[in-house]
């Protein structure tokens, strides 16, 4: 079954239009083909048409694709990138648009405390999956752990690992060095590089963490060692593990690292990773969209006053709550999320968030693709411009975020309320 944003049509905001590839393709094409003959024409005029539109080809075409369209894109980066606009409605008897807006809207779902994702097999206790592979599109899967999270000395070929800590301690040893993560503590653990995980401390019931693997996947791995019954048998582990990429060392010579070190960051409570200017503690940025290869970003957010009406037209947003609630409107109805509660809110849907408690909810929120960190950084960049005694104007905040694929909903009166520590 396809789903609408599968199908990429021709006006997505994930392209340029056709017509500036086109522009490009001459301006790239015309001087490389007037060169060839002008070299080259002597020579290739005894040939015969055929063959002699053959050989200007077999110059023109690894040239223009290895050394001239890479310069161009380049140069033209800003001049390619669309300027993104909500898709046009179509007439409502359209019946694949229809059925394609409820597909849509089908994605969303609202998890209780504990609950999980449906999986092939029960998977051990108090691991549950918040959002799975096919829930993401297969960009990411998140798992929550309430005790043991361990994972003994491996290598992961296929995903990168981030960890959040909700309560409790775990330990991470990478490249012969410890690290000692608390609560509000986070770390990225990248592909191909060894590391062990383990729960630290005397009750392994007070550990409480998320996990993100990206790209998606991980919990079918979880499901094969369950539906198999190796539990901590990591030698049949090992085994199972061959197909995702993932590799456990069980002797001494066990897998070679392969990855980039650099990658592997950890963060303490508070702290966030570097960007473009600061941000204020209500918008701490966790994971960034260039740790991620563009599939996801994390923020921990306080959501103190009310996020006006807006959709995000190409990032799924996700929300786990770590305490306080959260209201959401979405699809003519308002939903409450409470501690441990966790929400999909797919792309192309208007949506608004509200803090339902005082104190105000502190959320983890991803991105999925990434690139909210971007909206957050453009807005309080702006803030001057585009609110006004704590209320926001739309129209002034689409001007800055259009480009990032959000847009607010303009009102009649063209003012929207303010969102303080929410955007």
């Amino acid at each position: 079954m396809t789903h609408a944003q599968d199908r990429a049509p021709e006006d997505t905001p994930l392209r340029p239009p056709r017509w500036k590839q086109s522009l490009l393709t001459f301006v790239a094409i015309y001087p490389m083909l007037m060169a060839v003959q002008e070299v080259c024409g002597t020579e290739l005029a005894h040939l015969p048409v055929p063959l002699r539109t053959l050989v200007i080809v077999a110059v023109v075409a690894p040239l223009a694709n290895y050394l001239v369209f890479p310069v161009l894109i380049r140069l033209a980066g800003r001049f390619l990138r669309p300027w993104p606009r909500p898709p046009a409605r179509p007439p409502a008897a359209h019946a694949d648009y229809e059925r394609d807006i409820w597909m849509t809207k089908d994605r969303f779902f609202l998890l209780d405390e504990g609950a999980s994702r449906a999986t092939r097999v029960p998977l051990p206790p108090r691991t549950t999956v918040k959002a799975g592979v096919e829930d993401t599109q297969g960009r990411f899967s998140l798992i929550e752990n309430h005790g043991d999270c361990g994972l003994p000395s491996h290598v992961q070929d296929t995903f990168d690992h981030f960890v959040y800590v909700i309560d409790g301690e775990i330990g991470v040893e990478l490249d012969g060095t410890a690290h000692r993560l608390t609560s509000g503590m986070s770390a990225m653990l990248p592909r191909g590089v060894t590391h062990t995980l383990q729960s630290l401390g005397a009750d392994d019931s007070a550990v409480h963490t998320l996990h993100l693997w990206t790209p998606g996947g991980w919990e079918r791995h979880l499901e094969d060692i369950a539906e198999a019954g190796a539990g901590h048998d990591w030698k049949r582990a090992n085994e199972l593990g061959g197909r995702y990429g993932v590799r456990y060392h069980l002797a001494d010579g066990g897998p070679d690292d392969w990855g980039d070190k650099l990658r592997f960051f950890v963060l303490d409570r508070g702290e966030a990773r570097p960007g473009r200017i600061a941000t204020p503690p209500a918008f701490s940025v966790k994971a960034r969209t260039a740790d991620t290869d563009g599939l996801f970003s994390l923020l921990q957010v306080t959501v103190a006053q009310p996020i006006p009406r807006h959709t995000h037209h190409v990032a799924d947003e996700c929300i786990y709550v770590l305490d306080g609630e959260l209201d959401i409107e979405y699809d003519g109805a308002v939903h409450t999320a409470g501690r441990g509660q966790f929400v999909l809110l797919p792309h192309g849907i208007p949506h608004a968030l509200r803090p339902g408690s005082n104190p105000p909810p502190r959320v983890i929120q991803i991105s999925s693709p990434g690139g909210w960190e971007c909206v957050v950084e453009a807005l309080i960049e702006h803030r001057s411009e585009v609110s006004t005694a704590g209320r926001f104007d739309p129209a002034a905040l689409n001007r800055f975020t259009r480009r990032y694929h959000v847009v607010y909903e303009e009102t009649r009166a063209g003012v929207g309320r303010g969102v303080g520590g929410g955007l």
